[in-house]
């Protein structure tokens, strides 16, 4: 079984876009490309990984457990490389949250959000649904409630 990194990346950024051209955008692949990725994971571990239709994809049980193991091996291995190089330092802090739930705060806090501490990157992505924010989260912050958030305030 000769399972090589670029397959790991490929199921988790289809298990977290949700769509093979969201992926494929996230990775700077091509739609072909990634999907030809795919195939060659699902064909050398033998197992289907994601259930495809014109409508839907979604992983399959398979294709969960190891999009988990994935993600942790990727984020031992980004450790690491860090530890390696020398570059030890604070990871980047990654927040997530539906496009407006700031209102009209949202644009400028992604603006200059990164410009707070000096020596953190910073990166704004917008979450189209808050299921996908509670997914995003519990994935972060694997301690999280198994139902979505609660706003308290």
């Amino acid at each position: 079984m000769n399972v090589e990194l670029r397959h790991l990346r490929a199921l988790v950024a289809i298990d977290e876009e949700r769509t093979i051209t969201d992926a494929a955008i996230a990775l700077h692949l091509s739609q072909p490309a990634l999907s030809r990725t795919l195939e060659q994971l699902e064909s050398r571990l033998g197992v289907r990984l994601v259930e495809r239709t014109t409508r839907r994809l979604a992983l399959t049980g398979a294709g969960q457990r190891l999009s988990e193991h994935a993600r942790r091996i990727l984020g031992q291995l980004d450790d690491a490389l860090s530890e390696a190089s020398g570059r030890s330092g604070p990871r980047p802090l990654r927040l997530a949250f539906a496009w407006a739930a700031l209102g009209r705060h949202t644009v400028p806090c992604c603006a200059t959000g990164g410009n707070a501490t000096p020596g953190h990157r910073s990166r704004c992505a917008a979450w189209t649904t808050p299921k996908r924010l509670c997914v995003a989260a519990r994935r972060t912050w694997p301690s999280c409630a198994p139902g979505p958030p609660t706003a308290q305030g």
